[in-house]
């Protein structure tokens, strides 16, 4: 093993001589690295080695915790609000308010610095003693504690927005108020809103098409050159409104039933005209979204509960994974990712590539602690695959193939990476874990690798 280990990095040192090695090191690390006996190559591609390339948490202001790991109470910020949000990513009401934050930065053209707590809303895990009630809530710098989901987005949009969110415009509001009347009842649900009956069913198909056609006819003006709602040419409160709802109906309607697609452009025009553009901000692409393997998993805990999900849409969901891999790659858009990078420098990897490297190097123990469970191979051997899966994301540039390490003696690590690749995957959970594009960099990297190994 060790010689094995021996091998990659002294591969990854001519590589780096070759390409002048990571960016983000200093150029006498690099020149350093370069001269390096093998001995020193092995103990210089360490976590603290590659910590130091990715500058984790050299630049970082915001503070991020998650409560139900960490219980204690926090010293709260008197300059910047903190966000209580549901810790999975799972509740629309929470992500309504995170978006906002985000989007009240970029109408204005400035970063909105915020602190975030996420809250476990499952009844199962422990929750602190310093939070109260349901999320979303906001706690401002003036020590004050808010509730309500819209009622935090148009205090944010006061505070840092400038009003451009337009939440108090009269026609923005009327957007909103129609909310009721667009979305079908059903059985509620934040793992899957609006989308089960109270007998644990889909919904049928002719209601969601109803619903569908109602978004795409009465959520926006036609004629109008604006792509988001109201007709406007950037997102108003009324995006906010809609947007995790319709994001959660985009990847589990074709769950549930074939053939019905809110982005079908022939059908749906202008909702497919507004998906797209959402798409392109930075903020929610790369940050905010849940992406379409974690809203077809959070299905399995609907619907039936926990007998599972109905006979009728088994088969359904197989065919999804499917599609979730091919389309994987074509998520991952790096010049989006850079303007996203470059209003958020401190906090930001360069690269989805670097981000994924980043979380997975800071979050090294609980992986392996997990894995441990599932994989039934030693931690020793666990940190060393894990570090090979990292040492390989930070050696990606864009434009080239993934660095695969086929080399017949790195061959045995290599298979590793790859079965640690697919069980990130399978056990990530979007946003709670990572971003969407960041998700599909680890899902392409897994498809990768298993199609080229024996």
């Amino acid at each position: 093993m060790l010689k094995q280990h021996l091998r990659l990095f002294l591969a990854l040192v001519i590589w780096l001589s070759a390409t002048q090695g990571y960016q983000n090191c200093a150029n006498s690390q690099r020149q350093r690295q370069r001269q390096s006996t093998p001995t020193q190559i092995l103990a210089a591609s360490s976590w603290s080695n590659l910590e130091e390339s990715l500058a984790i948490q050299s630049k970082k202001k915001t503070v991020s915790i998650d409560s139900a790991l960490d219980t204690s109470t926090p010293n709260f910020s008197t300059e910047r609000p903190t966000l209580f949000r549901e810790r999975h990513g799972w509740c629309p009401y929470s992500e309504r308010v995170w978006l906002a934050l985000e989007l009240a930065g970029s109408n204005t053209q400035t970063t909105i610095e915020y602190d975030t707590i996420r809250i476990d809303n499952t009844g199962h895990g422990p929750r602190p003693s310093y939070f109260g009630g349901q999320t979303p809530q906001m706690r401002w710098p003036e020590g004050r504690t808010q509730g309500e989901s819209m009622d935090l987005v148009g205090e944010i949009d006061q505070r840092y927005a400038n009003g451009s969110l337009l939440s108090s415009d009269p026609k923005v509001q009327e957007f909103i108020r129609q909310f009721s009347n667009i979305f079908p009842r059903a059985r509620p649900s934040s793992r899957a809103a609006y989308l089960f009956q109270y007998n644990g069913d889909p919904i049928s198909m002719p209601t969601f098409e109803e619903t569908l056609q109602k978004a795409n006819d009465q959520l926006f003006v036609e004629g109008s050159s604006g792509p988001f709602m109201a007709g406007h040419d950037t997102p108003t409160a009324a995006d906010i409104a809609y947007a995790p709802f319709l994001e959660r109906y985009r990847y589990q309607l074709p769950c549930l039933h074939p053939g019905l697609d809110p982005t079908d452009a022939s059908k749906y025009p202008q909702l497919a005209k507004w998906y797209d553009t959402m798409d392109q901000i930075p903020a929610y692409a790369c940050k905010v979204k849940g992406d379409a393997s974690s809203w077809r998993k959070v299905l399995t805990m609907a619907g039936f509960g926990n007998a599972g999900l109905p006979p009728s849409i088994q088969q359904n969901m197989q065919e999804r994974i499917v599609w979730e891999e091919t389309q994987a790659k074509e998520c991952i858009n790096q010049a989006l990712w850079e303007r996203y990078h470059q209003d958020n420098e401190d906090d930001v990897a360069k690269s989805p590539y670097w981000d994924v490297a980043t979380i997975i190097t800071e979050n090294k123990e609980a992986i392996i602690k997990d894995a441990q469970k599932r994989m039934d191979t030693e931690a020793s051997v666990l940190n060393d695959v894990l570090m090979g899966l990292v040492t390989r994301l930070v050696e990606y540039e864009e434009g080239q193939d993934f660095p695969l390490h086929l080399e017949e003696e790195d061959m045995k690590i290599t298979v590793q990476v790859a079965k640690m690749a697919t069980y990130l995957d399978d056990r990530m959970c979007v946003p709670r874990d990572m971003g969407a594009m960041s998700a599909s960099v680890l899902k392409t990297v897994s498809v990768a690798m298993r199609e080229v190994l024996p």
